[in-house]
Parts: structure tokens; C-alpha cells; sequence
């Protein structure tokens, strides 16, 4: 069980640089669109 749950964050955490990037990505695409609103 406890090396499932490690297994798990370990792919996390080999993720994580994806994860942030995509975030990031479409953060700046709806400040983008709400500065095309306004």
C-alpha cells in the first residue's frame, strides 16, 4: 500500500514541470481574454 501511494507521487512529481506549464498556459490565456473584454 505505502509503495503504491510513493508510486504515485513519484509521477507526480515527475510531472510537476508539466503541470506548471500547462497552469501557466492557460492562465495567460484567460488574463489575455479578460484583457480583450475590458
Amino acid at each position: 500500500m505505502k509503495k503504491r501511494t510513493h508510486q504515485v507521487l513519484t509521477t507526480v512529481l515527475e510531472n510537476l514541470p508539466a503541470i506548471i506549464t500547462a497552469l501557466a498556459t492557460l492562465v495567460t490565456a484567460i488574463a489575455a481574454l479578460v484583457e480583450k473584454l475590458n
